[in-house]
């Protein structure tokens, strides 16, 4: 008899750490659903297209992915060899294709949250090159390409908000800073990207010359915001004091 009740003393002792330890969140717990999620977290790719300041697509540009899960990720340089004419009725394009044309596209792949919407954060890296690195006289006055569109001294770099819903549909904006601080949202006036193929998000990226010559000022002073390629704009005025465009490298 008292065997008899030591082996169910027994048993019962085995249940009870058997039930803790399935209780334990290192099993059965909020960590194991956790991980179980991550594992089998649905994904969804995000296309990006970049341009020159009116529609030139641009190869060989990167850039910077940032959000749940996904943190300083640099994307693949953007397809293509050299630059490419696109077809638009205004500058800088608003919205193209990677499907009819591959240069200057890339993609980042972007985690699709179990409810709710994600945020992102996609960041020109570094821009595409020009004349100076390719050595293709079809850069023409384009040196290098600044991180920024309408001038050549940019203080910030143009940044996407990305967001993505639960079922993985994706929308997107593009802020730009221009060289003397005032700010646009493309597309402009409203809407936004779909990031998909069909629509990518759009970068634009200013041709920056290799002199500050007499026809390219943007203020007549020949410093940093004037080494401009094309026709002067109404935000190119920079006043940063600086002699030089800072190398991409410098710029936050």
């Amino acid at each position: 008899m008292k065997q008899v009740i030591l082996r169910h003393l027994g048993c019962m002792a085995a249940l009870a750490l058997l039930t803790l330890i399935m209780a334990s969140p290192l099993v059965g717990g909020k960590e194991s659903a956790a991980r179980a999620v991550t594992t089998h977290a649905k994904t969804v790719t995000v296309w990006i297209q970049v341009t020159d300041s009116c529609k030139h697509a641009l190869a060989g540009g990167t850039f910077r992915v940032n959000g749940p899960d996904v943190a300083n990720v640099i994307t693949k340089p953007t397809s293509g060899t050299a630059l490419q004419s696109l077809k638009s009725k205004s500058c800088p394009i608003q919205h193209s294709t990677c499907v009819k044309v591959a240069t200057g596209c890339t993609t980042a792949t972007l985690n699709v949250p179990a409810s709710g919407i994600a945020t992102y954060t996609i960041t020109i890296q570094q821009p595409a090159p020009g004349r100076q690195q390719t050595k293709n006289p079809a850069y023409g006055e384009n040196w290098t390409y600044a991180v920024c569109q309408g001038g050549s001294d940019c203080s910030k770099r143009e940044v996407a908000t990305v967001h993505v819903t639960a079922s993985g549909a994706i929308s997107a904006t593009v802020l730009n800073t221009y060289p003397n601080g005032a700010t646009i949202t493309w597309p402009a006036p409203h809407g936004t990207f779909q990031g998909t193929q069909s629509d990518p998000i759009m970068f634009h990226e200013f041709g920056i010359s290799q002199f500050s010559g007499p026809k390219n000022q943007c203020d007549g002073d020949h410093d940093a915001d004037d080494y401009l390629t094309g026709s002067p704009g109404v935000h190119c005025q920079s006043n940063s004091g600086r002699k030089v465009p800072l190398p991409p490298n410098l710029i936050p």
